[in-house]
């Protein structure tokens, strides 16, 4: 039997791995029931359970924010980690330029017009 709640939504994949969670007995018993209510396996249950915690988390705006913050820090880490990592290469060699002048105005320049006689 299909649960509405997770019916319209991602479904996790993949291979299952087994998982210990102890929880309050009250919980225990409020999720075997639901398990018969919902014609599942207590295992099914509580993986539902489990989805679709993780489901709302992710829309979970001081989630997010955190998910952001982490995601910053982590990039700080990684410049960190970068700059002395480059310190020992060395300094690093300028990359040529392009000396090349660009031609942004559709009139000739002036200085490299040849002279006219007038």
């Amino acid at each position: 039997m299909s649960d509405p709640t997770t019916t319209s939504r991602p479904v996790f994949t993949g291979q299952p791995v087994p998982l210990a969670v102890r929880v309050p007995e009250e919980l225990a018993t409020f999720l075997e029931l639901l398990s018969d209510i919902n014609g599942r396996s207590k295992t099914e249950e509580y993986r539902v359970a489990l989805e679709n915690h993780v489901i709302a988390a992710k829309s979970d705006k001081r989630v997010q924010d955190r998910v952001q913050q982490v995601m910053e820090d982590i990039d700080r880490e990684a410049r960190a980690k970068r700059d002395v990592l480059s310190s020992i290469l060395g300094p690093a060699k300028p990359t040529p330029k392009s000396t090349a002048k660009t031609v942004t105005s559709k009139e000739p320049d002036k200085a490299t017009e040849p002279p006219t006689n007038k």
